[in-house]
């Protein structure tokens, strides 16, 4: 769980950081920012993907709330759960797609809600969206949608129920972070197996029609994977 905390009060950071650390048992990593500015600049920085940010609504440079609609322009998948300290800015949080509010100060047993909360949330978007970080952008791709995927030389060509997504990404790197139900059956094709009506010696037949290449040397484990794949649905 990659977690930003914003609050312009060292005190508040320092609490949050030890006691959330404590209620996911340090399988986070946790980044702290003392003002706006440095949580937009490492937003958009290449190296960040924060699924959780705690916020305070009133911080001495921006309001709270400003920031999160910048962050949620760009990047809708971050959850954003505010901290407030004043009763006054409690109905403006709803200007923001906001997961949960901590008040000042923060109950502990309300923080290990709030987390628990993010968590389902978060597992159960990962389960069907698929967010891939290009550059200073996030694109992201409902896996229920996908028929397959095809790649030519760094494009690669989503192909979805009704439309097409072209992303610069290398097929290998979308491979590593899919679910099992997507197989590479070919060097340049992943495929959906939910999607797949027939697999013959040499390609899928999609229920949309599709035809999906399968290689000879991908025949024999495409087949195992498959055939497992619908033992274990039905």
């Amino acid at each position: 769980m990659d977690i930003a905390i914003c609050d312009d009060d060292k005190n508040i950071l320092q609490y949050l950081k030890q006691k959330i650390e404590i209620v996911l048992e340090d399988n986070c990593q946790i980044t702290t920012f003392e003002n706006g500015y440095d949580l937009i600049e490492y937003i958009n920085s290449d190296i960040s993907n924060p699924d959780i940010i705690f916020i305070d609504i009133d911080l001495k440079d921006h309001l709270g709330i400003d920031i999160a609609k910048k962050i949620q322009q760009k990047f809708n998948n971050i959850k954003i759960i505010f901290i407030t300290g004043n009763a006054y800015y409690v109905e403006d949080i709803f200007e923001v797609e906001t997961l949960d509010y901590l008040t000042k100060p923060i109950n502990e047993e309300k923080l290990k809600k709030a987390l628990n909360k993010a968590m389902e949330v978060i597992k159960v978007n990962k389960e069907e969206i698929l967010n891939i970080k290009i550059k200073k952008e996030v694109v992201s791709i409902n896996l229920n949608d996908v028929n397959y995927m095809e790649s030519h030389l760094r494009i690669v060509i989503i192909h979805c129920d009704k439309i097409k997504k072209t992303i610069y990404k290398k097929l290998n790197e979308i491979e590593n972070i899919l679910p099992e139900k997507f197989i590479r059956c070919h060097q340049s094709y992943i495929v959906n197996m939910e999607k797949v009506n027939i697999l013959t010696t040499n390609k899928f037949i999609l229920k949309s029609g599709d035809k999906v290449p399968v290689s000879q040397s991908k025949y024999k484990d495409t087949k195992e994977k498959f055939l497992n794949y619908l033992g274990d649905s039905i």
